[in-house]
């Protein structure tokens, strides 16, 4: 993934005068850097974690990373020295110390100050504090995205969805905060859900056309779309991270987390059988045609540890009745 630059080379610097603060931008261009943090795809291999209930609830989030792993697919980055910006008496200092990838993202220029902008008065301060010791990821994440408004967001999740960079907001969330990525990965794993269905559709008697045209829907809400990002494309562990997961869960029956502690419904429990072997299918076979039914159901019965004892053994016999429907 190639990295992401900054237009402003201006740090800014306070001079307190009694009660007043005043913010001098010195310059006008400052090349953005981005963290990616390169993805582990074999996190099944992770110690054990506990026992009992324990062990269920970090079984369920080390399958949820490893699945999103999958649809995301490893990426590449660069680390930005947070130390490099160490002196605010010369520009020249500031610019010697930028890293920089050899890579190039064609990507317009957005200044920060446009950036600030976008969120209410109260709060640029402590953003434009916060900017010249973080990457401009994690300063989107922790001190701009968070203070949008709903009428900005649904704004911003409409053009992105649409490709549409010239809004404020979805610019700035495509150029800059690389959320393309989840949504192309998205929309791949939308497809390959249907493939797998309408394959293996005799199998699934419960689960409905309707309900597999929606399946992860929620993943192209505004919310999943920058928690998601921040997690798979930046490797944050972040609060937007967090309120995605929590919205994904909650909005999607065919996770075991959506209802821990009661069973699944039969159509829920198909859907989920659907989906493993959809991810598999797309991400370790490769997605031909030709793939046997044998080989997409072959992922490791780690994916099952995640199901109740009941609705493991419904599981473990979808996935039999699937590779031997010779389908």
């Amino acid at each position: 993934m190639s990295s992401c630059h900054r237009d402003l080379v201006g740090y800014h610097f306070c001079l307190y005068c009694e009660q007043a603060l005043k913010i001098v931008y010195l310059t006008k261009r400052r090349t953005f850097i981005k963290r990616t943090t390169t993805l582990n795809t074999n996190t099944h291999h992770q110690d054990t974690l506990g026992e009992g209930k324990t062990m269920a609830i970090f079984n369920n989030l080390l399958l949820e990373s490893e699945q999103n792993i999958l649809e995301i697919g490893e990426r590449k980055g660069i680390r930005e020295d947070n130390n490099c910006v160490s002196s605010i008496h010369k520009v020249d200092d500031v610019e010697k110390c930028l890293e920089t990838s050899d890579k190039d993202d064609n990507m317009e220029n957005i200044d920060f100050h446009s950036i600030l902008e976008t969120i209410p008065g109260e709060f640029r301060l402590e953003a434009s504090k916060y900017f010249p010791d973080h990457n401009i990821a994690e300063t989107l994440s922790a001190k701009i995205i968070p203070h949008w408004t709903q009428q900005q967001r649904a704004e911003a999740v409409q053009q992105v969805l649409a490709g549409d960079e010239d809004g404020c907001c979805a610019g700035i969330l495509i150029k800059l905060f690389k959320v393309n990525e989840h949504i192309e990965c998205t929309r791949s794993h939308k497809q390959f859900i249907e493939k797998t269905f309408y394959r293996f559709k005799s199998v699934f008697k419960n689960l409905h056309e309707e309900r597999i045209l929606c399946h992860d829907q929620s993943k192209l809400s505004f919310t999943e779309i920058v928690g998601y990002t921040d997690k798979w494309t930046w490797g944050r562990s972040s609060s937007l991270w967090e309120e995605a997961l929590a919205h994904h869960y909650g909005h999607n029956p065919h996770h075991p987390q959506h209802l821990l502690g009661q069973q699944m419904t039969p159509e829920d429990m198909e859907e989920s059988v659907v989906d493993m072997m959809a991810c598999h299918w797309e991400r370790k076979e490769g997605g031909g045609d030709d793939v046997p039914a044998e080989s997409i159901v072959g992922f490791s019965e780690f994916y099952l540890d995640r199901y109740l004892p009941e609705d493991r053994r419904i599981a473990a016999e979808l996935l039999r009745q699937v590779r031997q429907s010779g389908l």
